[in-house]
């Protein structure tokens, strides 16, 4: 599975109404692409700092959806007045789940640089000794690990406690 992150800055103000008509934009924007297997909308209710992730079944069909992808970012940020601030993709390597998403919970996400080729290392250390702490800690429900192989940068959103911490400017 792979995946793409975009990483926004919108106003608290407007969040509400975002996570409101997120279903729908994701619904017709890509919805009926090739490959799509779902999207999760992370936001900072506080700061106003988020992300929308899209699912892909294979790094091909996430390649195939990206002029909808831009298209669907265009008419949003236009809309809403928010602002892009990265976009990455990453080959989802590590996914373990003790509950089924839900909405209305917490994540923590965790973005290292790290060297493109130690991916399958870090991939096997989050399996081994991490899962077990992670699994230990109160409230875990999952965690995935992303890794962008081309340039080392690997994601760790961990659902669960404790809120949301904001990602860095």
């Amino acid at each position: 599975m792979f995946i793409r992150v975009t990483w926004f800055q919108s106003s608290p103000d407007r969040l509400e109404e975002q996570i409101a008509s997120f279903p729908q934009q994701m619904a017709t924007g890509l919805g009926t692409l090739g490959g799509y297997m779902g999207a999760s909308l992370l936001v900072d209710r506080g700061t106003g700092v988020g992300a929308a992730v899209s699912y892909w079944e294979s790094a091909e069909s996430m390649q195939a959806s990206e002029e909808a992808g831009a298209a669907l970012r265009s008419q949003v940020t236009a809309a809403d007045g928010g602002q892009i601030r990265e976009i990455d993709r990453f080959d989802l390597v590590v996914q373990e789940r003790t509950a089924p998403p839900r909405a209305n919970t917490y994540v923590r996400v965790n973005d290292l640089q790290g060297t493109a080729g130690k991916v399958d290392d870090l991939a096997n250390l989050v399996r081994g000794e991490a899962m077990s702490i992670l699994k230990a800690q109160s409230g875990f429900r999952a965690v995935l690990m992303g890794a962008n192989r081309q340039t080392g940068v690997w994601s760790l959103p961990r659902s669960g406690r404790p809120p949301p911490i904001a990602r860095p400017a």
